[in-house]
């Protein structure tokens, strides 16, 4: 009787690392069934075969098909290891190569590939097709990146992590941010009330949401929001006292007719009467 093809892999209880060079050896074999055999067993392997599929085969081999089937295994196992390299696979002299590492680095989502991929992204050397790939595994990355940002704040809000959200409400990415505001509004209290104006003042793109995390914070911060009424950017006294208006608490009148009386911004002024007004016509 034959030889089944899956028994030339190398079994998966030998000693680990002649298992893995074995395996590795194996993506040169002549059959296209035991070289996926042995992929798919290296991928099996996971992180431990990380190095010995960069080093035996994805940088140093002489036959492209080995070094492609690398690029896959390790794609497949995902460890953000093998960004790098694969990274440097991108200028592989075989077009295959090359598009396998750009395959694989969206896979990984590691956003260390970013700016590789921009550079080969831009790179006339390589096909139309190749730079498309590119720049769709960009978009891939930056959407998963965003995706486990926003995850992680509604983690950090549920345990109610209130430094953990401080450093979201900094993210680079807009989208973070407002989450992160949203959640401090939800969670913290008037604790937050600090923290949101000077969210808003760092980028005034969130001051829609400031002032909705302000409101639903309410009266318990409206102490808190009195006390910032004399800052001195107009933007932000303007962002208090709609929030007063729209919490309606009765102790804001007096502050809010003060400011009416004294802000030397003619806006504010006007405002700050008008909210004053409303509040105490609701009361």
């Amino acid at each position: 009787m034959g030889k089944n093809k899956k028994d030339e892999v190398p079994e998966l209880q030998k000693g680990e690392g002649t298992r893995i060079r074995a395996l590795v050896k194996a993506l040169a074999d002549y059959d296209p069934v035991v070289r996926q055999d042995a992929e798919d067993a290296l991928v099996g392997v996971g992180e431990d075969a990380v190095e010995s599929l960069v080093h035996l085969a994805l940088r140093n081999h002489s036959n492209a098909s080995v070094r492609w089937y690398a690029a896959r295994a390790l794609g497949r196992i995902g460890n953000e290891k093998a960004v790098a390299p694969l990274c440097v696979a991108l200028m592989d002299m075989d077009e295959d190569v090359s598009f396998e590492a750009v395959e694989a680095v969206e896979k990984i989502g590691d956003r260390s590939a970013v700016g590789p991929l921009e550079a080969f992204s831009k790179n006339q050397t390589y096909s139309s097709f190749h730079r498309k790939a590119a720049k769709q595994a960009i978009r891939t990355i930056e959407k998963g990146k965003k995706r486990q940002e926003l995850t992680r704040v509604s983690k950090v809000a549920e345990e109610k992590d209130i430094d953990g959200l401080v450093i979201a409400v900094k993210s680079d990415d807009v989208a973070v941010r407002e989450r992160a505001v949203d959640q401090l509004g939800k969670t913290q209290g008037p604790k937050a009330v600090p923290i949101l104006l000077q969210a808003q003042k760092d980028d005034i793109r969130l001051a829609r949401h400031v002032r909705t995390a302000l409101i639903t914070i309410g009266r318990a911060g409206v102490d808190s929001l009195i006390s910032f009424l004399k800052d001195k950017d107009r933007t932000t006294r303007l962002l208090i006292l709609l929030a007063l208006e729209d919490i309606g608490d009765e102790r804001a009148v007096e502050p809010l007719t003060l400011l009416s009386e004294t802000d030397l911004d003619s806006d504010v002024r006007r405002a700050a009467q008008a909210a004053a007004q409303k509040i105490h016509s609701l009361g």
